[in-house]
């Protein structure tokens, strides 16, 4: 019972024990003794009351209980220094994801410029292409209605000479 390791594993394998207490020295003292023991600790200070208990089971209880309070104190130590190291760790994940997510931010953003840019690129080309297209079809309009015109203005001629020679004719005749 008293001679049993009590090991608390932390962050840097490190290990805390309470110290054995043999059993010779358990066994040394008198057993024949029977009284009560209140043992109450209060910010690392042991305080026993005893009524007709030997000194050498005080003393096993004082040893015991300043063992369990230096082993409590350092469980405490290390326990906080794992919760820093917790912490740390955690800060230091923290900046590298937002690290991260930055870099995938601006890789997204690049590539969103250059497909607008590509867009843009592509619109201006289809601009041009269509300001041509719509240049061929007037010039072509143009052309044909140039020709129409030609042609009215011929006939128009042609007529206006029909009348001019009949006209004629007709003041000839008289």
């Amino acid at each position: 019972m008293f001679d049993e390791i009590f090991p608390t594993n932390t962050s840097n394998n490190e290990e805390i024990e309470i110290r054995n207490i043999s059993r010779t020295e358990y066994s040394n003292t008198e057993r024949n003794t029977i009284g009560r023991i209140t043992v109450t600790s209060l910010d690392s200070k042991v305080t026993c009351h005893t009524d007709n208990i030997s000194s050498s089971y005080i003393e096993t209880i004082q040893n015991i209980m300043e063992k369990l309070e230096t082993s409590i104190t350092e469980i405490h130590h290390h326990t906080s220094k794992r919760f820093v190291h917790m912490f740390l760790n955690a800060q230091t994940q923290l900046v590298s994801e937002m690290e991260r997510r930055r870099q995938h931010t601006d890789a997204l953003a690049k590539e969103i410029l250059d497909k607008f840019s590509k867009v843009e690129q592509r619109s201006r080309e289809f601009e041009e292409e269509f300001m041509q297209q719509l240049k061929k079809q007037a010039i072509e309009l143009i052309h044909e209605e140039s020709k129409k015109k030609k042609l009215v203005v011929k006939l128009l001629k042609e007529d206006i000479q029909t009348v001019l020679d009949h006209v004629d004719r007709e003041r000839s005749q008289k």
